[in-house]
């Protein structure tokens, strides 16, 4: 499914592979409609989320744009270093483990631990666990669709050949633009605050 050859980052090398991942998202948000509209996890957490699997997943335009949103819902630059450098020792316990599992689901995919999954059922409950789910499952989705573009102009070589990588970089392309807009404006933010995240 993805491909990391010549080229440091995941990508999606087929059609195949983002459709594939384009059913998983569209699970999560048909199993995210079901629960109770008052069953929330707090939104700088889920920011944190956000940053955390883009980190894990090395896409710079999502990791500006959610380094900005973070910080715009009280996320302190200091969680947000310790979050660049994976260290997560110094988030209290239950945030740690849900950040934690969120970098798990998304480098494991369909091999997630179910020890790891019933962790954080214990803490946090099936429904904020789906939750947790749901917003790395989004991030990672943005976070492959940029690193497939960015693959294909750095010519990764894919085991699923040139042509079907052609294909899936057309998909891919209209919807990294928008997220790229988004990303730079998070980069200049950070620029004009002084921060850095590279």
């Amino acid at each position: 499914m993805i491909n990391a050859i010549s080229y440091k980052k995941c990508y999606f090398g087929r059609p195949a592979d983002f459709f594939r991942e384009g059913r998983t998202t569209r699970h999560y948000i048909h199993e995210k409609r079901k629960l109770p509209k008052d069953c929330r996890l707090r939104r700088d957490l889920r920011e944190k989320i956000m940053l955390a699997v883009s980190i894990v997943m090395n896409c710079k335009y999502c990791s500006y744009l959610h380094t900005r949103t973070s910080l715009e819902h009280g996320v302190g630059e200091e969680e947000i270093k310790n979050l660049m450098k994976g260290e997560l020792g110094d988030f209290p316990a239950e945030e740690a483990k849900a950040l934690a599992y969120a970098q798990h689901f998304s480098e494991a995919r369909e091999n997630v631990s179910q020890e790891a999954k019933n962790e954080i059922i214990n803490s946090y409950g099936e429904e904020k666990t789906l939750l947790i789910e749901y917003y790395a499952q989004l991030v990672y989705m943005g976070n492959m669709i940029c690193n497939t573009v960015d693959a294909y102009h750095q010519n990764a070589d894919p085991p699923g050949g040139k042509s079907q990588f052609f294909m899936v970089y057309l998909i891919c392309l209209p919807i990294a633009f928008f997220i790229r807009i988004y990303g730079n404006k998070g980069k200049k933010f950070l620029t004009n605050q002084r921060i850095s995240i590279d």
